[in-house]
């Protein structure tokens, strides 16, 4: 009986000319899969290479969709690999290994429901990890979570969910929110450390419990605020709209992204020790109470639109041609389509608002929030005053903008939503014509049925009001999380100023502004 082949003999061996040579797709899988993992773990970049090739050509090959979302996963294991054998930069704002990464792991999940339990948890938990190390740590925290709905005992989710709340913790300004944060830390650290972990991630999850127990003392981390404690409001419709924010995640509140808590049912977050000069008012101040607002409005048109159980007053009257297709016509739906239009903007106006705040001197007909971070046209060549910026937060806006930019070829395929259709509906809201259609919708015969084609409206671009209604709710989780960015963005920018450039300074409070005025 021959003795069993080392990892090393393993890799030559699938390395090899013939280490592919078969048609049996499943058997391609099981190879690939482990070509990937041994030159990972030999070091072997050469392996790399060979399996990213490998992966694309069988990505040609018609494959069922657990085989395609397996080969997706694989991929994105090569392009983690091939990202750590050059360094594992963390702070970098272009990667090509990570941008693969990403697209690879988002195409996974697409499918990854057909996948057992823990090769879906294995997707969301590499898909937190990668968006990590973009910076991007509200979004981590949703892929972790998305693996702990599925297993809540996922060891490596709850860990890596854990240190990204620390991280998250230091970047926020108000301290009560960062002590909320180190708790919940703290604590998911501990229960992490029973659990099923891989390799040396265990020390790892003591390593950063000893960090969280430098920042705050112990007897504060084990005392956990309450976070059921908060007000949803008097009235059965306010309760019902905080709950449908909370449950969402769309309160401009840290802590609503530990969860659906009461405590988080507001929206604190502001702007906090930014320097202008002393002939310059509070003009930024200004602009992101507005983004504010605009995001709150939206978010609850959005809310109203779906509560709509009667036929408004404002409907009453109004002459509309029945065209057969179930089309949705009421102040609801328009309610809807104007909060779409609202958050979309909302993108734009942070671009807008990050031009004038770090100085890019880009003129105000030009700026969008796709453009703004390179210097021409044909974005490669990230512009100077950003490239020596050190701000997680800031270059999670600007990973952000790249999953918006619905003309790149490649990660805008992987979106969610996907950005060319994002871009695509705003498109007609605005200049075309977009027609939402009622649930029935979609009991309508076949569409190369000649009754259907004739009842087709092929001037309007169509979707069903339920669809529409779902791309606007993960449209405005996207520019929340945008806006969180931005405010943490400018407290770590204003720091470092302070750091760098210590002055004398006159200090001005501004009053809240009152929710009695609110009128």
């Amino acid at each position: 009986m021959s003795a069993p082949l080392s990892d090393e003999e393993q890799y030559q061996q699938l390395n090899s000319p013939d280490g592919f040579a078969t048609s049996d797709v499943p058997e391609l899988l099981c190879r690939l899969g482990r070509l990937i993992d041994l030159s990972g773990q030999l070091k072997h970049p050469e392996g790399i290479d060979r399996a990213i090739a490998a992966c694309a050509d069988l990505s040609k090959q018609p494959l069922r969709s657990d085989q395609g979302a397996l080969l997706h996963y694989f991929s994105a294991n090569a392009w983690s690999h091939r990202w750590q054998l050059k360094g594992g930069n963390h702070t970098s704002w272009e990667q090509q290994e990570l941008e693969q990464e990403i697209l690879e792991l988002r195409l996974a999940a697409r499918h990854a429901e057909i996948l057992p339990k823990i090769r879906r948890c294995q997707i969301f938990t590499n898909l937190g990890n990668a968006l990590s190390r973009a910076g991007r740590f509200i979004e981590a925290i949703q892929s972790y979570d998305r693996t702990l709905a599925i297993d809540a005992g996922f060891g490596m989710a709850v860990g890596n969910r854990a240190v990204e709340l620390t991280w998250y913790a230091r970047l926020v300004p108000e301290p009560h929110d960062r002590i909320v944060r180190l708790q919940e830390s703290y604590a998911e650290l501990r229960r992490a450390r029973s659990l099923p972990l891989e390799g040396d991630a265990g020390a790892a999850f003591v390593e950063h419990q000893s960090m969280v127990e430098r920042l705050v003392p112990t007897l504060a981390l084990q005392h956990r605020h309450d976070l059921g404690r908060g007000k949803l409001g008097r009235s059965r419709e306010e309760r019902m709209y905080r709950q449908w924010c909370l449950r969402h995640r769309l309160f401009l509140h840290p802590v609503n992204d530990i969860g659906p808590f009461p405590l988080a049912a507001a929206d604190p977050i502001s702007l906090s020790g930014v320097r202008t000069a002393l002939d310059e008012g509070p003009n930024l101040i200004g602009l992101f109470n507005q983004l504010k607002q605009e995001f709150v409005s939206s978010r609850y048109m959005l809310f109203a639109s779906t509560q709509r159980n009667r036929v408004h007053f404002a409907d009453h009257g109004v002459r509309l041609t029945n065209t057969l297709d179930y089309p949705s016509y009421s102040l609801a739906t328009e309610q809807l389509k104007a909060s779409f239009r609202v958050a979309y903007s909302l993108l734009d106006k942070i671009g807008f608002f990050l031009n004038d705040y770090l100085g890019l001197g880009i003129g105000q007909r030009d700026v969008t929030f796709r453009t703004l971070w390179y210097s021409n046209k044909e974005k490669k060549d990230l512009r100077l005053n950003l490239q020596s910026l050190q701000n997680p937060p800031l270059r999670a806006l600007f990973w952000l903008a790249k999953d918006l930019d619905e003309k790149a070829s490649g990660l805008a395929a992987a979106l969610e939503p996907d950005a060319r259709q994002l871009a695509d509906i705003r498109n007609h809201l605005e200049h075309k014509y977009l027609k939402l259609h009622l649930a029935d919708w979609h009991g309508l015969p076949p569409r190369d049925d000649a009754f259907t084609r004739l009842l087709t409206d092929t001037l309007a671009f169509s979707m069903s009001r339920d669809d529409f209604s779902a791309k606007t709710i993960r449209l405005l989780q996207l520019v929340r999380a945008a806006l969180l960015y931005l405010a943490c963005a400018i407290g770590a920018h204003e720091g470092q100023k302070a750091k760098e450039h210590p002055a004398k300074t006159a200090i001005m409070e501004l009053p809240a502004w009152e929710d009695r005025w609110k009128h």
